[in-house]
């Protein structure tokens, strides 16, 4: 079973449209256009309403897309979101536009112990715009959650040298604002403590603080008791770019029992974007929408389900606020793991009659691509909320090969878990898990030292293009690392 949603004609206010110079081929971004162009069609489509309805479509505002498409996003040196400066070139999504830590400090990690001089806890509890970089390679075992309350932080782990950093055994969690955090490994574990997630995002509703324009972009996550990546309690302007989320525990100890759970976007999280990431191995929340959100999910590769769908929108405890949410180019593949008769992507009959949800060529593999369990249709013909000003969306059929060459923390130098986990997708085998121990627990990484050089003028802008010196070798060090 090969299934996938159509592209029809839009009529939209924000239409998908070809960027001169910035995409190659096959690739659409973002941007304001009005009317519509003669329809793609997509092979072997069946409409995502499952009820012979019109659906939404992409309007690519210029010329249809070739008919191969084929081929890797290459990260973008554009440096413009909008009329502003993204973080990094080729930034995009909500987040796009944090400064994180430019013009602040630089902090070298210099030792791998929990605590202390030269620690990453230490490193992240500071106060003050900083930058953080690594001295070392390795695993961080921690002993106990790491809280980010300090806002203006960039994490560079591009900066460790080969085989990159891991942070272990516990939750991190943000609960802060204006964050980049780049090519870090996290992976928590059964003894991580009962119902502790691998890295959460909480807002102001649960902290009373202002969390807000996070980007999280190349990491790796697994082996969550809770929720493996969780977004929570209205936390806002968030990117999720090119992250691998695998194997959340199952049977691990969580007060609920079982709870295999990937990406949670919890009540109230406003404007988040999850782009060109991939799931695998958790039973539910790939991702979980839920009521008061404002989410863009694209292209994104989700991989062995365990519940009856992998996607959710809305529950019985948020269905008070609606969704308003954008689904675009999105992979579903059933794995060891999925019920036969599951589908992709499912309504909860408890959504909010005012949730709306644009959705368009969702490539379904082995199971249908939609169920709805409301009494109302939720799908509509155009997004229903402001588009990021920064988009890069491709068809489905390229996402897989596309997205699995350049996902996770370190696409060319990737540890024995992630390698393990994209030869499971790209196989079809693997499975759901309980322990971290049925598949060989942490990988013992080398401990290397490499002091990362920040230049002498790390403040200075030689080029002129707003980047800072140092952002110039940050910028450098992720590149070598992606594809």
């Amino acid at each position: 079973m090969h299934r996938s949603t159509p592209f029809l004609p839009a009529r939209c206010i924000h239409c998908l449209s070809l960027v001169a110079g910035v995409l190659g081929p096959g690739m659409l971004g973002i941007s304001a256009c009005h009317g519509s162009d003669p329809s793609l069609t997509h092979d072997d489509a069946r409409d995502s309403r499952g009820g012979g309805q019109p659906g939404g479509g992409i309007d690519d505002g210029a010329s249809m897309l070739p008919d191969d498409g084929a081929g890797a996003v290459a990260r973008s040196r554009e440096t413009q979101c909008g009329s502003d400066l993204c973080v990094f070139p080729g930034a995009e999504g909500y987040g796009a536009l944090t400064p994180a830590g430019r013009g602040g400090r630089v902090i070298h990690v210099t030792t791998l112990d929990d605590d202390g001089d030269g620690s990453l806890r230490d490193a992240l509890t500071t106060s003050g715009p900083r930058t953080v970089v690594f001295d070392v390679s390795g695993t961080i075992e921690l002993e106990s959650e790491i809280k980010i309350r300090d806002p203006f932080l960039t994490i560079a782990g591009q900066t460790a040298p080969s085989p990159g950093i891991t942070v272990a055994n516990r939750t991190v969690g943000l609960r802060t604002h204006d964050i980049l955090i780049q090519h870090l490994r996290f992976r928590a574990g059964e003894d991580a403590g009962r119902d502790a997630d691998t890295m959460n995002i909480l807002g102001p509703d649960l902290t009373g603080d202002q969390v807000h324009s996070i980007i999280i972009d190349h990491c790796s996550f697994s082996w969550g008791i809770d929720e493996t990546l969780s977004f929570n309690y209205e936390p806002s302007e968030i990117t999720v770019s090119s992250v691998l989320v695998s194997e959340s525990l199952s049977h691990a100890g969580h007060s609920e029992g079982e709870h295999s759970k990937g990406i949670l976007f919890g009540d109230l999280t406003k404007n988040v974007t999850l782009i060109r990431s991939v799931g695998a191995h958790n039973v539910d929340r790939n991702p979980f929408v839920k009521g008061g959100s404002i989410a863009v999910v694209a292209n994104n590769m989700f991989y062995d389900w365990g519940k009856d769908y992998g996607a959710r929108f809305g529950s019985s405890d948020s269905r008070d606020w609606p969704i308003a949410a954008v689904f675009l180019g999105n992979v579903y593949v059933a794995g060891p793991s999925s019920p036969s008769d599951s589908f992709a992507v499912s309504v909860h009959d408890r959504l909010h009659r005012d949730s709306e949800i644009y959705m368009n060529d969702t490539l379904a593999m082995g199971v249908d691509a939609y169920d709805n369990e409301a009494d109302f249709d939720p799908l509509v013909d155009a997004p229903p909320l402001d588009m990021p000003s920064r988009l890069t969306v491709i068809r489905s059929n390229d996402v897989e090969n596309v997205v699995l060459a350049d996902v996770g923390a370190r696409p060319r130098d990737r540890d024995a878990v992630d390698a393990r986990v994209l030869d499971q997708i790209r196989t079809r085998k693997g499975g759901v898990i309980d322990s971290e121990k049925e598949v060989g627990g942490l990988p013992q990484l080398a401990e290397n030292r490499k002091v990362f050089d920040e230049g002498s003028d790390p403040s200075g802008d030689d080029d002129r293009d707003g980047y800072s010196n140092l952002e110039e070798r940050l910028h450098e060090a992720a590149f070598a690392l992606e594809q």
